[in-house]
């Protein structure tokens, strides 16, 4: 699982390059590599924009920040109200370049957030294969590890997005998310993206059937004896 998320922080050779960029923030240029990412997020809600309608693409991200873009995007994905952006695969060469890279340390800024939180929309959209409707073995893995105790303030801003992806066990007991002086660098992100990740599969993905046949689910095997 982590050489997927290790590839998303290579971002400004491979991503988002647009030609008909609009209502772009007034400090992101439309030639930018990110135009086109920052427009999707925040047509999204993901990412916003500060009261003077600047996007400050350059400033480094926030525990806060990473925080509340996991929230709004798990739960965009749950309603099915993503808006696609269309992501191409990731070309070949990625990992070369990751190796020759320092990306575990380097910091994420603000325009790297919107790229990858954009391309993990389109993977999460139409990677995951939903449950049909009524299905009662979702979001019961036991392989998960339980809800951790949060010891963040609650006025802190990150306080109720840590809360919900917490208890939606999109983020562990090791997440850097849990303190709020966190430096946000490839490979903090790279570690909160992969536990968001599977947390939101276990709520929208059933479980299926064990080595024996068995499922958590007493329904199903009513269901099989009929």
């Amino acid at each position: 699982m982590r050489s997927i998320f290790l590839r998303l922080m290579v971002v400004q050779s491979t991503l988002f390059i647009s030609s008909a960029v609009s209502a772009l923030p007034k400090d992101v240029p439309s030639h930018s590599w990110a135009s086109h990412a920052v427009e999707v997020a925040l047509s999204n809600g993901i990412l916003t924009t500060d009261s003077h309608g600047r996007f400050d693409g350059k400033a480094d991200v926030t525990v806060a920040e990473v925080a509340n873009s996991l929230e709004k995007l798990s739960k965009r994905i749950i309603a099915k109200r993503w808006v696609d952006s269309s992501s191409s695969p990731l070309p070949k060469g990625s990992n070369t370049i990751l190796e020759h890279g320092d990306w575990e340390h380097k910091r994420v800024n603000r325009y790297m957030l919107a790229a990858v939180l954009v391309r993990m929309g389109d993977y999460c959209e139409h990677g995951i294969l939903r449950a049909s409707n009524g299905a009662k073995d979702t979001d019961k893995s036991t392989a998960l590890p339980s809800v951790p105790v949060i010891t963040m303030a609650k006025s802190n801003p990150a306080y109720s997005a840590v809360h919900y992806l917490a208890l939606h066990h999109m983020l562990w007991k090791d997440s850097p998310l849990l303190s709020a002086n966190t430096t946000i660098n490839g490979k903090v992100l790279s570690t909160v993206l992969a536990q968001m990740v599977v947390g939101l599969n276990n709520m929208l993905t059933s479980l299926g059937h064990d080595a024996e046949n068995d499922t958590p689910d007493a329904s199903f095997h009513a269901r099989s004896k009929k």
